[in-house]
């Protein structure tokens, strides 16, 4: 009996064990079982927020793309928007309350013993808008020399107005060449009323050409234009000259010389070429023929310009990140202006020239050492009297303005 009881207890004993290791391996399969449900759940999560990052990625670029079509579809479709961009006449500084009525606040005190300055308003337009400017003559020592007999009408590129510091540096310079400068706002500039279009500063322009001929009558006259001024002195010439000499009353050129700063060709091969357009080129198709087909504002300055025979000088700089020299900038009008040139009148045209300065860019052509220089060298050309007794036996058609 005693052996039959301790052997049913070693049988107990064994199964218990069995019973307890059978519970222990399902107890640990579970537990096993749970840490790769444990892992799992992670690596969902892992890949859940790479796949949260991929997804915010493509809303961010489609969303972007989005607004850039859309931004794009708006400005090509809107003649409102695009002046606005191109002649940002909205950016006003310095505030326009006193640049018409405060001589020291246009120049600065140091300036005004030096220089004779003196206000001017002309009255353009059927809606008489009144354009302001100044009329800054050189310093006596200068003005009274050979270089006196001239005048230059300097227009300002976009944005802001007349008075900026750089801007009125560039027209001292200009003075200091010994001539006498006419600079002006035009309308929606600075303290001047109205809304800039094509055609409307193109009117400007020649109400105070018209001015400025009656003012200084007997002088040469020069157009100058920095930026968007270029392609405004540009559309003056084209006004202007009635015949490719540009011979005005008395057998005398109208205008004498042309200057331009920092140009581009026209305003589509700006805009093509310009980095505020970049992603619009990048993320529309056929973002370029859109661009040519639909920019309303045209300033066809290479055209315009190969038209006349006046002498033209352009300068800029090879650091220039507005208008890219090599593209859409003087080099390529340079080489327009000279082939229209050449086509209508069989020969080479020698009085277009072009000064190319290192380490300079868009708005600081005026601080190149070669600047007065050059301005002095396209003065005496524009009044050298070969090109005067050329241009007077040559002209057969006289015309008053």
């Amino acid at each position: 009996m005693g052996s039959r009881s301790q052997s049913r207890k070693r049988s107990s004993s064994r199964k218990a064990k069995k019973g307890g290791e059978g519970r222990g391996s399902i107890s640990g399969g579970a537990v096993r079982t749970l840490n790769l449900d444990l892992v799992g759940e992670g690596d969902e999560e892992g890949g859940g927020g790479g796949g949260r990052l991929v997804r915010n990625m493509f809303w961010l670029v489609l969303v972007g793309w989005l607004a850039t079509v859309g931004f794009a579809g708006m400005l090509y479709s809107s003649t409102t928007l695009q002046r606005g961009l191109v002649f940002l006449h909205f950016v006003v500084w310095p505030l326009p309350t006193s640049l018409y009525t405060h001589l020291d606040y246009t120049f600065g005190e140091s300036a005004v013993g030096k220089y004779s300055i003196e206000n001017v308003g002309v009255e353009s337009g059927e809606g008489n808008i009144l354009l302001k400017g100044f009329k800054l003559r050189p310093p006596l020592e200068r003005g009274e020399g050979g270089g006196g007999g001239n005048t230059i009408i300097f227009f300002h590129g976009n944005a802001a107005s007349r008075a900026l510091s750089w801007r009125k540096t560039h027209v001292k310079l200009l003075a200091d060449a010994g001539a006498t400068v006419y600079a002006f706002d035009l309308r929606g500039y600075g303290d001047v009323e109205g809304t800039p279009t094509e055609e409307g500063v193109t009117e400007d322009a020649r109400t105070i050409f018209d001015h400025v001929r009656r003012a200084e009558a007997g002088k040469s006259i020069f157009v100058y234009g920095h930026s968007l001024g270029t392609a405004i002195a540009s559309a003056l010439v084209n006004s202007v000259c009635k015949n490719p000499e540009c011979i005005g009353p008395g057998k005398k050129p109208a205008i004498s010389g042309i200057m331009l700063d920092s140009p581009f060709v026209n305003a589509t091969f700006a805009a093509l070429h310009h980095p505020s357009t970049l992603l619009i080129r990048l993320a529309v198709p056929y973002a370029d023929q859109i661009i040519r087909n639909s920019l309303e504002i045209k300033f066809p300055s290479d055209e315009y310009l190969g038209r006349v025979d006046v002498p033209l000088t352009i300068i800029q700089g090879l650091q220039d990140k507005e208008i890219n020299i090599e593209k859409a900038g003087g080099l390529v009008l340079v080489e327009s202006v000279r082939k229209r040139r050449e086509k209508r009148r069989g020969e080479p045209a020698k009085e277009v020239k072009i000064k190319v300065y290192e380490r300079t860019g868009h708005e600081n052509v005026h601080e190149n050492s070669r600047f007065l220089k050059d301005i002095n060298a396209a003065l005496t050309e524009g009044n050298s009297n070969e090109r005067r007794s050329k241009i007077i036996n040559a002209a057969a058609v006289e015309y008053d303005f």
